[in-house]
């Protein structure tokens, strides 16, 4: 969650850079994103992920995540031949498909099809962007991806003056409202690549949440749109995230779209342990917390139990029956 105190905001109201405008709006708007991702604690979804442009292969990532607090498991498919929908299941025949699971201190990582019976990976939190799937981040998960600017930066450092985001380069905030919408720009200093201004756009129909991007100096450009839906409830839910980026006379877009999400779901708790990976006897571990490698199975494993576990979990999905 992100944590963004009264007494932080008076102190940047009373700080260098100068703002023009009501920093009350910013506050408004980080406000309406962490009550929204309050409502979402336990859930999920399915996730389409594709980018592509000048001189760049399409990659294409498919996704289904399931989280309940700081947990959660992942099923995912990275391969460019697959169509452009994501599929009900992902081919769990690929080199390119996987699981994950996270239990809050460790992610655990099993490839199946690379050198059968497979990879394991165990690692923390803080390398995580070293051994996402070909270093695409695949966290759609609410509180991680809607809070931040492609599943990076935090919206709350980006769209007012904020102690995590280094302010001694920009010349001012401009902070406006029209109606529904709130826009915040920021103006940076002169340098080797020119001035810098970047823009966002949020809209208060949808929980504060951003809804358009875009940032330019004289070498580099990006823009971006994204797409929320309501719930009767009123949770908003992200739908679509759109970018293109321009630099050294390329051009590079991405596409993210999240469909099927459900909230409120009755997640069963071996749905977030490693048993949940069905990994197979002979993988090999390599544990980069523990600093060992090691070949899964070097003890007695119940097969049948194993075998059962798969059936289990591939005829329920997520939520218990």
């Amino acid at each position: 969650m992100i944590c963004f105190s009264i007494t932080c905001v008076l102190g940047l109201l009373l700080a260098d850079p100068p703002i023009e405008g009501d920093l009350r709006l910013i506050q408004t708007l980080i406000d309406g994103q962490q009550s929204n991702v309050s409502l979402m604690t336990r859930g999920s979804l399915r996730a389409s992920y594709r980018e592509w442009g000048t001189g760049l292969t399409e990659r294409r990532l498919f996704v289904r995540v399931a989280w309940r607090d700081a947990r959660a498991f992942w099923e995912f498919d990275l391969n460019s031949d697959l169509p452009p929908e994501a599929p009900e299941k992902p081919g769990q025949h690929t080199p390119h498909y996987g699981r994950m699971v996270f239990n809050g201190g460790r992610y655990v990582k099993y490839i199946p099809g690379s050198r059968p019976p497979g990879r394991v990976t165990i690692f923390a939190p803080a390398d995580y962007g070293d051994h996402s799937p070909d270093h695409i981040n695949l966290d759609q998960r609410p509180s991680e991806r809607w809070t931040r600017c492609q599943g990076l930066r935090l919206w709350a450092e980006l769209l007012g003056p904020h102690p995590g985001f280094p302010s001694s380069d920009v010349v001012k905030w401009v902070i406006t409202q029209n109606g529904t919408k709130i826009t915040s720009v920021r103006h940076d200093m002169d340098s080797e690549v020119g001035k810098g201004r970047a823009a966002f756009v949020a809209s208060l129909d949808f929980a504060g949440n951003v809804i358009e991007t875009k940032y330019e100096n004289k070498v580099f450009s990006s823009e971006g749109r994204l797409t929320w839906h309501k719930d009767p409830m009123g949770r908003v839910y992200l739908e679509r995230e759109w970018t293109r980026t321009q630099s050294a006379g390329r051009t590079k877009y991405s596409e993210l779209v999240i469909s099927d999400v459900q909230l409120d779901m009755d997640i069963p708790e071996d749905q977030f342990d490693m048993r949940s990976l069905l990994i197979r006897n002979g993988a090999v571990v390599n544990d980069l917390i523990e600093k060992r490698r090691y070949t899964y199975g070097g003890r007695v494993v119940d097969q049948q139990a194993l075998d059962a576990l798969s059936e289990q979990i591939q005829q329920r999905g997520f939520a218990r029956p």
